[in-house]
């Protein structure tokens, strides 16, 4: 019985050495950085689908974006922009070195995507909407440049209205739009 009463701090002494060692090897190799970001991603990804299942949206039939939701969607690009830009830098910087994507890439990757998504999510719950309807908006607006740069006018009355309001805020547009990966992302969830 005094053995075992000996023995149990003893253990418990070599597996709190193990649990500092494998920390102090995790934080000075970095690859505590790495697993922090592979692990963050599926919270990302579930707020999206939270904010998904949370704000659903059905298209309205015949209507076209309303300039209250089209302010909204320009200040949730405006605000993921940065944290777009930031993935989009990495990506190239990373394809341009290195060529293929190297397992410890994805990882990296997954740290500015998961950043990325942070920012997504926080601007959409910020302005009450899904994305679903931040897909929706968007692909809207992208029909209207089209209409509008081919002058002549749509065939679909809504889409009239979507692209008087994509003349008047072109500017933002242009100056907030997220590249096709960061958009990608996004409508992954929608």
């Amino acid at each position: 019985m005094a053995k075992r009463k000996r023995l149990v701090p003893g253990c418990l002494a070599g597996l709190l050495s193990v649990c500092i060692i494998s920390g102090v090897v995790l934080v000075v190799t970095g690859w505590w950085r790495h697993a922090k970001n592979v692990a963050v991603m599926p919270i990302r990804g579930q707020s999206l689908v939270n904010l998904s299942r949370s704000h659903p949206f059905t298209p309205p039939e015949g209507q076209g974006v309303s300039e209250e939701r089209l302010l909204a969607y320009i200040e949730v690009c405006c605000r993921a922009k940065p944290a777009a830009d930031a993935l989009d830098r990495w990506e190239e910087a990373y394809e341009k070195e290195h060529g293929d994507r190297t397992h410890d890439a994805k990882i990296e990757g997954a740290g500015h995507a998961g950043a990325f998504m942070k920012e997504i999510a926080a601007a959409l719950k910020e302005h009450d909407m899904g994305p679903t309807e931040f897909r929706w908006i968007g692909e809207r607006m992208r029909r209207a440049e089209a209409a509008s740069r081919e002058g002549a006018p749509p065939f679909d009355p809504s889409l009239a209205s979507d692209v008087a309001l994509f003349e008047r805020h072109a500017e933002r547009l242009a100056a907030c739009s997220l590249s096709p990966h960061s958009l990608e992302i996004i409508h992954g969830f929608a």
